[in-house]
């Protein structure tokens, strides 16, 4: 709503497993499927504009947070490797990008308050990638039963953190949480390396956020993906969010974004 009523015309990508696709579970944290939903959606916006006979000025503005931020990655990276489009400018908050790397430093404590966050990840590769594992393979009972249902689509993250347990200890398969705490390679951890989105060189300009207080995705994939980044010779910045919040820091974020995209704004 903000960015629309600045004169942008705004699209927010219909992710696969929802809205239309409702009937099939999220790909969370899919590189692959999530940059085909924004690409689409782009496809599919500058169809109708051209149909309504609305003008498009083809300037081309990415803006995304939590997972929204992995999701601006990730179809930036897509764009600049295999479509000849320009990116006028691309703001990323507050995501996962370095997946495994995310994953070992939260289930470092012995406790995380946002534990639907790791069952929606563990459970979508499952069955994204029809590999058929048990769910006690991840997960202690009894909420290796309770996913699928907590999962369905019919509730909200607050539901689903209630169904779990913050305790990583009586959440998680004891087997799977040492592999994840002492960096084990297994089936898991390959698919993270392979979904993540921190390791390539943005050639259109890339402005990251983070909230230094994020007690959902640590800061410190933000840090460590810029300067990775930055290392690579890519076109990117990066602002901490002093003292913000994975709640709190989107507000923050949109006062940096707005004036810079007004900026670029023909």
């Amino acid at each position: 709503e903000v960015i629309a009523s600045l004169g942008f015309a705004t699209m927010i990508p219909d992710y696969i497993g929802f809205g239309e696709s409702k009937q099939y579970l999220h790909p969370y944290y899919n590189a692959e499927l999530t940059a085909a939903s924004v690409i689409n959606g782009i496809k599919a916006t500058k169809e109708f504009m051209l149909n309504e006979g609305i003008i498009d000025n083809k300037q081309l503005f990415l803006l995304g947070y939590s997972e929204g931020g992995y999701a601006t990655l990730a179809a930036q990276k897509e764009i600049e490797t295999n479509l000849n489009w320009t990116i006028t400018g691309s703001a990323a908050g507050s995501g996962g990008y370095n997946l495994k790397q995310v994953t070992q430093e939260v289930v470092m404590n012995a406790t995380y308050e946002s534990p639907n966050y790791l069952g929606y990840i563990i459970h979508s590769y499952n069955k994204t990638n029809d590999w058929g594992n048990p769910l006690t393979s991840y997960f202690n009972e009894p909420y290796a039963t309770r996913i699928p249902t907590l999962f369905d689509g019919s509730k909200g993250h607050v539901d689903i953190n209630d169904g779990l347990d913050d305790d990583l200890n009586t959440l998680l398969n004891e087997s799977f949480l040492e592999g994840l705490r002492n960096d084990e390679k297994n089936q898991f951890t390959d698919e993270m390396e392979k979904n993540s989105v921190h390791s390539w060189i943005p050639k259109f300009p890339l402005r990251m956020y983070h909230g230094t207080e994020d007690q959902i995705v640590p800061f410190n994939d933000s840090q460590l993906t810029y300067d990775n980044l930055l290392e690579m010779g890519g076109n990117v910045t990066f602002t901490p969010l002093v003292g913000k919040t994975h709640s709190t820091g989107l507000e923050e974020m949109l006062l940096y974004v707005t004036p810079w995209f007004i900026s670029l704004k023909e």
